[in-house]
């Protein structure tokens, strides 16, 4: 796709407005068109929806263009009302009919804060002191809604973030990619911002609808604590590095999963595809007659695999299951040093239990500086006087671990797949050994919101 034309984040229109309204309490004349700045050196213009000046306060609203991009709040209607009130230099920001309301600890707001993040508050702070030449700002009540704002949230994960009432003021550069999907990743950062703030032991990620189907089935698990990670499983490991959970249980429909077992990161058909030599090459060594290869080349789909060959349907989706766990397990760049692939059916037979060599392993060594070979681990490990080094050091992530044969990095996230049918049934299990499905017993199960 080119040539697609770029949108406005909520957080711009946001700023749009209130800078528009503004203008009319400070100047008695609306900025119509409303121009902004935004991070980066980038400039946005605005044409008003709807205006109205009364005696203290402001109204204004612009309509959201998010551009070539599926965006769900395209067209939406965001306004603000800017109220001259309170102490000089202060700033209060509201929620108006269709923005949330914070409700749940974790987010990048107290709980009870209207869900309007802090990079827009700023943007909407910028361009007010811009209009006011650099002057303190007088007192002001900024209250910022979406028309029909709480119908569209429905669409969004804001009820599972813990935001209720309606939608979230978003924007960290005030830009809509197209494409780009950022909307959806950084709700997949904030549902594990929210569900490690929480202290839960047990988490889930699904691919869709299905997959969330088996979680539930297998664990029980309300839909707060499963992050509707899509095809975006690149992006929800790379945050895990920085807020890693306990035990999170990934699962998602068969050629998806297969995909990830093969390396992928982002399962969208259009940007990854099934390897089927690869499917080939699995089945030929589970015992297919390589005769057959050329039919599984000419497959349509992982499922008319399985279909078609139902005596190694189960060893296959087996070793897709292992080597996914793999796959995330690299990529979370080896933070736990034990790795155990643990097969079960749903009644939970072990089928197979193998502990593949891990690198990176740290060991003492006379006081010398340890696994400097091993570039997945960022940051040097050195011993001085018998000390540790770096094991403060907020740029590392995970423990130091301990010698004596204790597990490293132990605050890393233990994995688990599960691949699931058309209807939400489980073809296949694995697991690192340190897993625990236990943990999910110890959920709360009212899924309070404070």
């Amino acid at each position: 796709m080119t040539n697609l034309r770029y949108g406005w984040t909520t957080g711009a229109c946001a700023a749009a407005s209130a800078k528009a309204a503004f203008c009319a309490l400070t100047r008695g004349k609306f900025c119509d068109p409303v121009d902004i700045s935004l991070p980066r050196g980038r400039k946005a213009t605005f044409t008003l929806e709807r205006k109205a000046l009364e005696e203290n306060h402001a109204f204004a609203s612009v309509i959201k263009d998010a551009g070539d991009d599926p965006d769900v709040t395209h067209g939406a209607e965001i306004w603000a009302r800017v109220r001259l009130e309170g102490d000089a230099g202060q700033i209060i920001f509201r929620a108006g009919e269709g923005v949330g309301t914070v409700r749940r600890p974790g987010l990048p707001l107290p709980v009870g804060e209207p869900a309007i993040n802090p990079a827009p508050r700023k943007i909407i702070s910028d361009n007010l002191l811009l209009v006011s030449q650099g002057s303190e700002l007088p007192g002001l009540v900024i209250e910022i809604g979406v028309t029909h704002g709480e119908a569209i949230a429905k669409k969004t994960w804001n009820a599972r973030l813990g935001i209720e009432g309606g939608l979230s003021i978003l924007g960290t550069t005030g830009l809509v990619v197209p494409y780009s999907c950022s909307a959806w990743i950084h709700s997949i950062h904030r549902g594990i911002d929210v569900i490690a703030a929480s202290g839960a032991a047990h988490a889930g990620a699904a691919t869709g609808s299905m997959s969330e189907k088996l979680l539930w089935k297998v664990y029980g698990l309300e839909p707060w604590l499963v992050l509707d990670m899509g095809n975006f499983v690149g992006g929800m490991i790379r945050y895990l590095r920085k807020k890693p959970l306990a035990n999170l249980t990934i699962a998602g429909g068969l050629g998806k999963m297969a995909k990830l077992a093969q390396g992928a990161s982002d399962l969208h058909s259009q940007r990854s595809t099934l390897n089927l030599e690869d499917m080939a090459r699995r089945l030929v060594r589970l015992g297919l007659d390589p005769k057959r290869k050329q039919d599984v080349l000419e497959a349509r789909s992982a499922l008319e695999i399985v279909q078609t060959y139902p005596n190694l349907s189960k060893p296959l989706c087996n070793g897709l299951a292992q080597d996914a766990i793999k796959t995330i397990r690299k990529r979370l760049n080896d933070r736990a040093p034990e790795i155990e692939g643990l097969i079960a059916e749903r009644q939970g037979k072990r089928l197979n239990d193998r502990a593949p060599e891990i690198e990176g392993l740290i060991a003492e060594r006379q006081g010398k500086r340890l696994n400097d070979r091993a570039p997945e681990i960022e940051g040097l490990i050195a011993e001085r006087q018998g000390k540790r080094l770096n094991d403060r050091d907020p740029e590392i992530e995970g423990l130091i671990a301990e010698r004596q044969g204790k597990q490293l990095n132990d605050r890393a996230p233990k994995i688990e797949v599960l691949i699931a049918d058309r209807q939400g049934n489980l073809l296949a299990r694995a697991a690192e050994n340190n897993f625990s499905n236990a943990a999910s017993k110890t959920i709360d199960r009212t899924n309070p919101i404070t």
